[in-house]
C-alpha cells in the first residue's frame, strides 16, 4: 500500500512539472522576432521649409564672404606698385567675392561700397557709379552715397555732375562739413574760386582755407591767384607758417617743376580734391 502511495505522487509531482513546462512553453513566442531595420523604421517626411532652411543654414553669410574679399581687396593694394599683374588679379578675385556675397544680400553696404571701390582702382568708373545710383533709388536721402558719386565723377573730370551731386549730399544734411568740403575743393578746381573759398572757410577756418586755395591756384599755375590768397591766410593768421613758406617759394622766382605738389601726394579719395603743402 505504501509503494502504491509514493508510486502516485511521483506521478502526480511529473505531471504537475509536465504541465508548468508545457505552460511556460505556450507562453513564450514560437519564434524571436525579427530584429528592426532602418527600412522598417517609420519615418516622417521633411516639411520644404525645413529643407530650405538646412540648405540655407549651410551657406556662408554677406558678412563672412564680404570679409574675405575685403582681405584680399587689402592685400592686393599692397602689391599694387610691385607687382602690377598681381595686383589686377587679386583686385579681381575680390571682385568676384563682392558679387558673391551681394548674391547672398542683394542690400549688404559693405559689399556694395566694397564694389564700388574695385570698380575705382579698376577705372571701370560707369560700373561704380551704376551701383552708387541702385543704392540711391532705395536710399535718395543719404547724403554719403551722393558724396561717393560725386567723387567718382570727379575722377572722370566730370565737374558739372561732381558739383550736382555734391550739393544734393549738403541738401540732406545743411551743416554737415564733411559735405562742405569737397563742394569747396570742386569749386575751385573748376574756377569758381570765391565761391569755393566760402565753403572751405566754414570747413577748416579762414587762414586754413585761404592756404589750401592758394595751393591749388599753385597747381594751375596761376600764380598771382595763389600769392593773393596766401596774403589772405596770413592776414587771417600771421602765424600761419605754412603759408608764409609758400608765399616766400613763389615770390622768389618761377616755381619749378619739382616744386609742384603732385597729384598722388594729395589728401583724400580724389587726389583732385585736396592739397598738401611740401614738408
Amino acid at each position: 500500500m505504501e509503494g502504491r502511495t509514493s508510486l502516485l505522487t511521483t506521478l502526480v509531482l511529473a505531471l504537475s512539472l509536465g504541465g508548468c513546462v508545457h505552460s511556460r512553453q505556450a507562453d513564450l513566442p514560437s519564434q524571436p522576432p525579427p530584429a528592426p531595420t532602418f527600412d522598417s523604421a517609420p519615418t516622417e517626411p521633411v516639411p520644404t521649409s525645413k529643407q530650405a532652411e538646412l540648405k540655407k543654414s549651410r551657406r556662408p553669410s554677406a558678412e563672412l564672404v564680404t570679409s574675405l574679399a575685403v582681405i584680399r581687396e587689402e592685400a592686393s593694394v599692397k602689391r599694387k606698385e610691385a607687382a602690377p599683374d598681381e595686383f589686377i588679379r587679386m583686385l579681381d578675385d575680390a571682385r568676384q567675392l563682392y558679387l558673391e556675397a551681394l548674391k547672398l544680400d542683394s542690400d549688404y553696404r559693405k559689399a556694395q561700397d566694397g564694389l564700388v571701390r574695385v570698380y575705382t582702382y579698376m577705372g571701370e568708373h560707369h560700373k561704380a557709379q551704376e551701383i552708387l545710383q541702385k543704392m540711391l533709388q532705395k536710399q535718395p536721402q543719404n547724403g554719403g552715397i551722393w558724396i561717393d558719386l560725386g567723387m567718382s565723377y570727379n575722377r572722370q573730370k566730370n565737374t558739372d555732375e561732381a558739383l550736382r551731386c555734391f550739393r544734393k549730399a549738403l541738401e540732406t544734411d545743411p551743416d554737415n562739413r564733411q559735405y562742405m568740403q569737397p563742394l569747396g575743393f570742386t569749386l575751385v578746381w573748376a574756377g569758381r574760386v570765391n565761391e569755393g573759398a566760402e565753403y572751405l572757410t566754414k570747413v577748416m577756418g579762414n587762414a586754413t582755407a585761404h592756404y589750401n586755395v592758394a595751393g591749388i591756384l599753385r597747381q594751375q599755375d596761376r600764380l598771382d591767384e595763389a600769392r593773393q590768397h596766401l596774403q589772405l591766410a596770413l592776414e587771417a593768421d600771421p602765424a600761419h607758417q605754412r603759408a608764409r613758406d609758400m608765399l616766400a617759394s613763389l615770390r622768389s622766382g618761377p616755381v619749378l617743376p619739382d616744386q609742384i605738389v603732385p597729384a598722388e601726394a594729395l589728401t583724400g579719395t580724389d587726389p583732385r580734391l585736396a592739397f598738401i603743402p611740401p614738408q
